[in-house]
């Protein structure tokens, strides 16, 4: 009820439907999920291509200011959309294999990437997936540190990154070297977190925020999108909502450490990473690990085993 109420103060129900989602994953084989996840996402994204090709779904086409690439969407809002959508795919696989693959997988995800970028020219994204690709091939040295470090440690680095997001964003202001420097390799987002920041105080139980972005690849007026999921979720759905995600994510880490499910712990620190630039952590579409928090892990202990 509590997130329901907030959901029509920010005239948003993510957060509403991924707690229900939560509560429904009890006992359910998050194994299970995972593969369930994979497959709508491949069948989606193989429509959606289709129907593309056959102008039944607009292409948007995009090309940079700064670039003469060009970026395609294949039936998604927004190039970055599609990039982002592999991206968390790729993490449900690696979870789904515990980081354990073998040389053609290897090849196969890194031809992946490539064509991805090609495809999107996402630069950011194609970054945070070359960052997964070497976790994968360094995967037992990355499993070791992950096992080494102490659970507080990790709740501590996510409470910062989470908390140097917000303070960027409301500290930015045009003209300070360094902080361009952050928002020019952000892709400009620091400009709009600060502009969010400026004209909306962090309310209570949420409130509403225009935003008017370039999903459809429509020519608009007045940009103004609020990219980072951690800036929404304290802009858009306020305090109290804040603090219930900030819970939700560190008791995903904690189950993961306790259960030493340290290859889904991977994906999820690449998860909270992605949220930095991206407003997908709380669209159940993209990002299925917080259903973790009450499924059944067991079918992990027995492949770990």
């Amino acid at each position: 009820i509590l997130f329901y109420s907030i959901g029509k103060q920010a005239k948003g129900f993510d957060l509403f439907y991924y707690f229900i989602f939560i509560v429904s994953a009890k006992g359910i084989d998050f194994k299970y999920i995972l593969k369930t996840f994979l497959i709508v996402n491949f069948a989606g994204i193989l429509i959606t291509g289709c129907l593309t090709g056959l102008d039944l779904i607009k292409n948007v086409i995009i090309t940079r200011v700064d670039s003469p690439a060009v970026r395609y969407s294949l039936g998604a809002v927004y190039p970055t959309d599609l990039a982002a959508r592999i991206f968390f795919m790729m993490l449900a696989y690696f979870g789904l294999k515990n980081y354990r693959f073998k040389l053609p997988e290897y090849i196969s995800i890194l031809a992946l990437i490539i064509l991805t970028y090609l495809i999107t020219n996402t630069r950011l994204d194609f970054l945070l997936m070359l960052l997964a690709f070497i976790m994968i091939v360094f995967n037992k040295q990355v499993m070791s540190a992950l096992e080494k470090i102490k659970p507080r440690y990790i709740y501590l680095l996510t409470g910062g990154l989470v908390f140097v997001t917000l303070l960027l964003g409301y500290i930015y202001r045009p003209g300070n070297a360094i902080l361009d420097k952050i928002n020019s390799l952000l892709s400009g987002r620091l400009f709009y977190e600060h502009i969010a920041f400026k004209d909306y105080n962090v309310e209570f139980l949420g409130q509403y925020i225009y935003q008017n972005g370039f999903g459809g690849g429509f020519k608009i007026n007045n940009y103004f999108f609020i990219d980072s999921s951690y800036v929404r979720v304290l802009l858009m759905y306020g305090l109290v909502a804040f603090i219930a995600f900030m819970t939700i994510l560190l008791l995903v880490e904690k189950k993961f450490i306790a259960e030493k499910h340290y290859g889904l712990l991977a994906c999820f620190i690449l998860v909270l990473l992605s949220s930095v630039i991206d407003q997908h952590i709380l669209e159940i579409s993209y990002n299925i690990f917080l259903l973790a928090l009450l499924a059944d892990m067991n079918s992990f202990k027995e492949q770990e085993d």
